[in-house]
């Protein structure tokens, strides 16, 4: 009986199993793309966007020149109120590079194209400037 049970669980978990949705064909999901501070740096101009996901008070303690603030609890809700165009270049940073890679899969799954998760401010203070106010 037991041995018939567990045959009926096997074959119901790959009947259901293979009727999982395939993503629409053509379409694919970005795959993470995490950059050194480096190369966000040659990456910054006029038409990116640097993105800080971490709280307004670890913002007002230190952030890197032009940073717009969305903390990655809210990103979801407010993405498209701060990031309007889905094609711009979004480099993405928090603290040490935990949130940075959420908030990545978050935009990505809301259909950003062009983002880039360069870590947290943790690396970018041992080379480059940050604001402190």
């Amino acid at each position: 009986m037991k041995l018939r049970r567990f045959a009926l669980a096997i074959v119901l978990i790959v009947v259901f199993a293979g009727c999982a949705a395939a993503p629409p064909q053509g379409s694919q999901t970005p795959q993470h793309e995490a950059i050194t501070p480096g190369q966000a740096m040659e990456m910054m101009s006029a038409d990116a966007v640097i993105l800080d996901v971490r709280t307004p008070e670890e913002f007002m303690a230190e952030h890197i020149e032009n940073a717009i603030l969305l903390p990655v609890e809210e990103l979801a809700e407010r993405a498209a109120e701060f990031l309007p165009n889905p094609e711009q270049v979004i480099l993405i940073y928090c603290r040490s590079g935990r949130r940075s890679e959420d908030a990545w899969h978050i935009l990505a799954e809301l259909g950003y194209q062009n983002i880039y998760d360069f870590g947290g401010i943790i690396q970018w203070s041992q080379t480059f400037h940050t604001v402190r106010p």
